[in-house]
């Protein structure tokens, strides 16, 4: 499953790259851990957030919202590690902060725990906001 995970194009392969790098740098293996950060911007954020803040790949699914706020989860945890924020994760995050407190208005499907998910996206506006971003919601 692992190998196969490092495939997905949603947030199931970006927390294999992120279990990766994590497992790399435990283990020693520098140039792995290395090698995943510095195509992690390429190959998770800009594939997987178009310039309107969607997800396109999680639209398409069930959980539009619960998926959406997962994978910035896990793009959350490479920017801690990297100590940075790049521009299309913070507007992502603002895109999906406009719908707090109003699921009633979010325009796609979502079958999941509303409530759950909304907490896990306040928490990581709260970890974008410690670096450096200034998100409201």
């Amino acid at each position: 499953m692992g190998q196969t995970a490092q495939n997905f194009d949603h947030n199931i392969g970006t927390a294999y790259d992120i279990l990766l790098c994590y497992l790399s740098d435990f283990t020693g293996d520098a140039a792995t851990a290395r090698r995943v950060a510095e195509n992690f911007e390429e190959k998770r954020i800009n594939a997987q957030i178009e310039a309107d803040c969607t997800q396109p790949i999680q639209l398409r699914r069930t959980k539009v919202f619960s998926y959406s706020v997962s994978n910035l989860q896990h793009i959350m945890d490479m920017c801690v590690l990297q100590k940075k924020v790049p521009s299309l994760v913070r507007k992502a995050l603002e895109h999906l902060s406009k719908y707090i407190g109003k699921a009633e208005s979010f325009p796609h499907q979502e079958i999941g725990d509303w409530q759950q998910a909304e907490r896990k996206l306040i928490a990581n506006i709260r970890r974008a906001n410690q670096l450096g971003c200034d998100i409201r919601y």
